[in-house]
């Protein structure tokens, strides 16, 4: 007892910062109302629940898309919380919760013993009064760039573990297998999610600044391990049904030089979209400033060691070079995302964190100082900072507080999704698609999923293949009606969903895919009017008429009328979202 007291003693600013962030993340599951506003925060519920109740299909084709296999990994890891709690948002949640103050730890105690305490405190703080979408974080589990964070974590502990001191040590036995180990890491980190290789670019230059030598044994051991780790990723894009998705390669470098400078210029610029405020900009561009201040600040420092890249170690004894760690990463992660093709904020989540120890780090340096208006300028940066999160997650109008304990039960899987994964993976194989519907449990599965199945079917826009499966269908469910019902629905939406692609909307599947109360329905339809409303006004008229596409599919069903939509939006777009509804409706009736 001493000695767990004397502990908590030593390490009360971590245990306190981690009893508050407990506490603060399970809060949100008791007014939280949903945690991501698409159908993809089912996912992982929807593996899991085809792992307890028998699965129609062999595992590894449970992988949404060739260059994802992080819901897997999510099921399995969630598959105990919901046989505790039933397969509800709440029981991802709580698994969520745990893996995130897990990564929390591992952060705080990596930039405590590379840094400083006061650092490490600094960063606690940021992590606790976050922005609402990396607070959100924390109750989604899918390990994609949602819980990257995690995988990161483990990496730094390990790859610290073993470079530190100005050595290579062994962590698993020697130095070499130890080596061979944190590659096996990194490359099974790199299959579940592709994005967790940008560590790659501060790692290394880290490894050759502080520990290159020429035993080229330890570089042979590392790519060993990663390769081996790895190779689930390389058997699954030779094998992948539907082959492996050629556009992701084409976005990571998909601007010019013009291109790119625009899209920083944007990145710290305004812009509102889906769980960000005004407060989130304000907090961008105070982060870049905090950065600009770093490299002035240690110039010197930073010029000794980009000299090392090219010439000689020069590194100072003792020197950790956590510090180089966490700044380079921001700077690769903004690098890649300007030259990339992708635009949506929720790509952000995994350098959260980085830009946390980066602020901290900042302020740290500024408190410093002997004089008194730099030490308060540091701690104004600090408040401010803090300030800035918890406003963001106020106010944040999509989001509202569920008194009703909306997540405890939100029923975590949708078939709906199901049936978009074997749409897109199988659809040029019409029996192996049969041979998955029939597999399932009950009708009320199989609807569910040919509704998700005339979704993305309609989205891939394959006229040949989609006259091909109207027939198939009219032919296979002429005495199924519901089925023919719930394939058509889906179709629709999936043309609707057409007309939001090549904006921040065109990311989500919609919620109303699934069969939920009118009273869900009229709250998508106006969520979907307030983000219309936020994009640019060249793109309103064609998300306007895919509205009505959607619309059309959801209000014979409900009961709805167009004036609910019409009297909400500007009588300039009137034309355009009656015009998507008729449209919606000719294919409604088609077979």
């Amino acid at each position: 007892m001493e000695g767990i007291g004397r502990w908590l003693k030593n390490n009360r600013s971590l245990v306190i910062l981690t009893a508050a962030l407990i506490a603060a993340r399970v809060s949100l599951i008791f007014c939280t109302e949903q945690l991501w506003p698409s159908l993809e925060r089912f996912y992982t519920g929807t593996v899991a629940k085809e792992l307890a109740d028998g699965m129609a299909m062999p595992l590894w084709d449970y992988q949404f898309s060739s260059y994802e296999a992080g819901w897997l990994l999510a099921a399995l890891l969630c598959l105990p919380f919901f046989k505790l709690f039933g397969f509800t948002s709440f029981a991802m949640g709580l698994c969520g919760i745990i893996l995130y103050v897990i990564q929390f730890v591992l952060l705080y105690r990596l930039i405590e013993r590379g840094l400083n305490r006061r650092v490490a405190v600094f960063f606690g703080l940021q992590y606790l009064f976050a922005q609402y979408i990396f607070n959100l974080n924390a109750l989604f589990v899918g390990f994609n760039y949602f819980n990257i964070v995690f995988l990161y974590a483990l990496f730094l502990t390990f790859y610290r573990a073993v470079f530190r001191d100005n050595a290579i040590h062994g962590v698993v036995g020697g130095p070499l297998l130890s080596l061979f180990f944190l590659g096996l890491l990194g490359g099974f980190s790199t299959w579940v999610c592709y994005a967790f290789a940008l560590i790659a670019i501060p790692c290394f230059i880290h490894w050759w600044i502080y520990y290159r030598s020429r035993d080229l044994r330890t570089v042979v051991s590392f790519v060993a391990g990663f390769v081996l780790g790895g190779s689930p990723l390389f058997f699954r894009i030779a094998t992948f049904a539907g082959g492996i998705k050629t556009d992701i390669l084409a976005k990571i470098i998909a601007q010019d030089l013009p291109g790119f400078i625009a899209k920083f210029w944007h990145f710290i610029g305004f812009e509102h979209s889906y769980a960000r405020s005004v407060f989130s900009d304000y907090l961008e561009i105070l982060g870049t400033i905090l950065f600009a201040l770093i490299i002035f600040l240690k110039r010197n420092d930073l010029g000794r060691l980009l000299g090392a890249v090219f010439g000689s170690r020069a590194v100072e004894e003792g020197e950790s070079g956590t510090f180089l760690l966490f700044c380079l990463y921001p700077a690769a992660f903004l690098t890649v995302f300007c030259l990339s093709g992708f635009a949506d904020y929720r790509y952000f989540a995994p350098v959260y964190p980085f830009v946390f120890a980066v602020n901290a780090i900042a302020v740290d340096l500024l408190l410093s100082y002997r004089n008194r208006f730099v030490k308060g300028l540091g701690a104004g940066c600090l408040g401010v900072l803090l300030l800035f999160g918890v406003a963001d997650s106020i106010i944040i109008p999509l989001y509202p507080v569920a008194p009703n304990l909306a997540l405890f039960r939100d029923e975590a899987y949708s078939y709906e999704l199901l049936g978009c994964l074997v749409s897109w993976r199988f659809k040029d194989d019409p029996r192996r698609v049969m041979r998955v519907v029939n597999r399932l449990s009950d009708d009320e599965k199989r609807t569910d999923l040919l509704r998700g199945f005339g979704f993305e079917l309609a989205f891939d826009g394959n006229e040949e293949l989609i006259k091909e499966y109207d027939v198939f269908f009219a032919n296979t469910y002429r005495h199924r009606p519901a089925f023919l019902k719930a394939y058509s629905k889906g179709f629709v939406m999936g043309l609707g969903h057409e007309y939001f692609d090549g904006t921040p909307l065109g990311e989500y599947y919609p919620e109303v895919l699934r069969n939920i109360p009118r009273t869900g329905v009229e709250r998508y339809l106006v969520k979907k009017l307030d983000l219309i409303d936020m994009l640019d006004p060249r793109y309103r008229p064609k998300c306007y008429i895919g509205l009505g596409f959607q619309f059309s599919a959801l209000e014979e069903e409900y009961g709805l009328d167009a004036e609910f939509v019409t009297h909400r939006i500007g009588t300039e777009y009137h034309d355009d979202f009656m015009r998507g509804v008729a449209l919606g409706k000719t294919y409604t009736y088609r077979l």
